[in-house]
This record gives C-alpha cells, sequence and structure tokens, in this order.
C-alpha cells in the first residue's frame, strides 16, 4: 500500500479533497492559520494527501506548513485546546497513518526538517495503543 492508500484508508475521501481543495490549499499554506473552526478530521488528512499528490511538482510552503501543523499536533498536552486537538480526535488507525506519512516525508521529499519530523512521529506514537 503507497502512502496515499494509507492515508485515505484511515481517512476516507481525504485524497479527493485535496484535488478539490488545490485552490484554496495553496493559497492557505498553513493549516494552522484557517480561519473559523475548520473540520480538521476532513483538512489535515486533504493538506497530507496534496503534499503526496504534488511531492514532485509541489509549493514548499504547503509541505513545510503541514509538517509543521503536524509536529505541533504531536506536541499537544490536551484536548481541550481545539485548535490543536487533532492528535486527540484521530483514532489508532488515523494516529498510525499520520506517522506513516511523516516517516515517508524522510525519504520522498527533498526538504526536510529531519530531526522535527523524527520528534513529531514520537509524539504520535505516544498515544498509540493508549486509550483516548
Amino acid at each position: 500500500m503507497d502512502i496515499s492508500q494509507v492515508i485515505e484508508s484511515a481517512f476516507p475521501g481525504s485524497g479527493h479533497l485535496a484535488i478539490d481543495l488545490d485552490a484554496e490549499i495553496q493559497a492557505n499554506p498553513n493549516p494552522m492559520e484557517l480561519p473559523g473552526s475548520p473540520d480538521l478530521l476532513s483538512l489535515i488528512p486533504a493538506y497530507m494527501q496534496w503534499v503526496v499528490l504534488n511531492r514532485d511538482n509541489y509549493d514548499q510552503l504547503v509541505t513545510d506548513w503541514t509538517l509543521n501543523a503536524l509536529a505541533e499536533y504531536g506536541r499537544a498536552k490536551s484536548e481541550k485546546s481545539e485548535h490543536l486537538n487533532f492528535k486527540f480526535l484521530c483514532t489508532e488507525l488515523q494516529r498510525l497513518a499520520v506517522c506513516s506519512f511523516l516517516e515517508w516525508s524522510l525519504s520522498a521529499l527533498m526538504i526536510v526538517h529531519e530531526e522535527q519530523v523524527k520528534r513529531a512521529v514520537k509524539h504520535w506514537l505516544k498515544l498509540t495503543n493508549n486509550p483516548t
């Protein structure tokens, strides 16, 4: 299973949403700065899929901000903070898909802050196999 299928399996519809929101994602490269109260379970996987779909001809800002957002969500300590609670909204399967995406980014993308991504994986794995 390739990484796009892993994300799609955990977050159904994310691949189509990434395509549908292409212009919006490029216009708003930082998913943490989206206005209002966005549906994180739909939008963050769409950003992940967008990075996968555009890995050969991508906007580095979208990629950087998506990885930064996942690192920030991974560091979140409490689900009470709505703008940071994506990790807590995810099921174990979804958290593992995020980890797979982060690990994929280390080998598939040209410019990645390796230390940040490796730390993010550790933070995301802390909740895995633990009750939420």
